[in-house]
């Protein structure tokens, strides 16, 4: 009868933050020669049978957040018992949006528009602000059709902020977009 192996010990976490358009947190561990370590958050398994020595943990994570862990040492088929719960809480601020870009702009009715589009982080809404006026808050649609009195050559000022369970990123930099469709006749 084998003896079971010994859990993973010096389980540090060494970073987390924004990845990816999610949120991550990392861990090290000491594990048994000859074991491989299961990885388990809030009581899921999120990486089975890792033989690094290390888990980058990616997922929407929010400001405050406290994530629970627990690990496991594997050597064959014995299993070792999960170490107590490690408790993070995940202090990171969000990013805000990328890949800012205007599709289209035009004349609407007696109204001008610009659409401006972005890809948002995992799990956020989005804040648009123009020329410092908030015009759209929690977008979910990765796009915003802004409709007022444009006139050709105006640059207009766009900024964007992720928002995630209520937090807020910081806003990207400016988004300058140059309105050139004349008015219809």
């Amino acid at each position: 009868f084998a003896t079971p192996p010994l859990p993973p010990t010096n389980i540090r976490n060494t970073n987390q933050g924004n990845r990816n358009l999610a949120q991550f947190i990392s861990f090290e561990w000491t594990e048994q020669a000859g074991s491989v370590v299961d990885v388990e958050r809030d009581g899921q398994i999120v990486s089975p049978r890792d033989d690094n020595s290390a888990h980058s943990d990616e997922a929407p994570f929010t400001v405050g957040q406290v994530v629970s862990y627990r690990f496991r040492s594997v050597v064959g088929d014995s299993v070792s018992d999960w170490t107590e719960p490690f408790l993070v809480t995940f202090d990171t601020q969000p990013l805000p949006p990328i890949n800012l870009r205007t599709t289209n702009q035009g004349n609407r009715g007696p109204a001008q528009f610009i659409t401006v589009e972005w890809t948002e982080r995992t799990g956020s809404v989005v804040d648009v602000e123009r020329d410092g006026t908030i015009i759209s808050e929690d977008d979910d649609n990765s796009a915003h059709s802004d409709e007022a009195p444009f006139t050709v050559d105006q640059v207009v000022s766009y900024r964007f902020r992720s928002v995630i369970d209520g937090v807020e990123s910081e806003w990207s930099e400016p988004f300058l977009v140059t309105f050139t469709t004349p008015p219809d006749e």
